[in-house]
């Protein structure tokens, strides 16, 4: 049963090919709370955010958002927790369409006036407010993986999962962007987990860092 923490992780056992991916993963996060996950790459970061989306099942360990269960994949017809955003590596966009359609592509449609304001919201905050009108195919990587923050973010989720999220980007712009988008994560209180392998970088905004290692953390 979950306690009083918004987010419960409790992995005991993840394999895929019988390879151990995962085992004996256990942690707890507040809400607003900023979590470094810090490994070597196919370290298994990824397939933990994964799991904690609800993308693989996990069948031996459980995940609590607010006390409940998040369903995995065999549970729902698209796989994915509706309060939850994953930014992986594979970070898609709309190509033929503009930057500020790309965003607001799961935002209501009966408000276009305020629709418009949080795609300049967000723009502010990945630092891309010149780009708004841009197709996204004219994009560099490190512009594309800002504007998939910010389409994350369109919807205000409860919980934000980023994986490796600058590593597209030039090393002059990161310091700037993890201030914006991570201060802004704290403004509206969003839970965040982020997976990376750098720890100089995660000390720049984690409220806690813990080490995926033979494993485990």
């Amino acid at each position: 049963m979950a306690g009083s923490k918004i987010l419960e992780v409790n992995i005991k056992h993840f394999a895929y090919q019988e390879e151990v991916i995962l085992r004996d993963v256990n942690f707890s996060l507040d809400q607003g709370a900023h979590l470094a996950i810090l490994g070597e790459s196919g370290g298994g970061k990824s397939t933990l955010l994964h799991l904690i989306f609800g993308l693989l099942p996990l069948p031996k360990g459980q995940i609590f958002w607010l006390g409940q269960e998040v369903p995995g994949p065999e549970s729902l017809l698209i796989p994915g927790a509706p309060f939850m955003k994953l930014v992986d590596q594979e970070f898609t966009l709309m190509p033929m369409t503009t930057v500020a359609e790309n965003i607001a592509a799961d935002l209501p449609r009966f408000d276009l006036k305020a629709s418009d304001q949080r795609v300049d919201e967000l723009l502010e905050v990945v630092g891309l407010s010149a780009m708004k009108h841009t197709k996204a195919r004219l994009l560099s990587g490190g512009q594309r993986q800002r504007i998939a923050l910010a389409k994350a973010l369109a919807t205000e989720p409860q919980i934000l999962l980023l994986d490796e999220p600058f590593s597209q980007i030039d090393l002059p712009r990161r310091a700037d962007l993890r201030h914006r988008l991570f201060g802004y994560l704290k403004e509206k209180r969003i839970t965040c987990l982020t997976a990376t392998h750098d720890a100089y970088e995660a000390l720049g905004y984690a409220d806690q860092i813990a080490v995926l290692g033979r494993h485990t953390l």
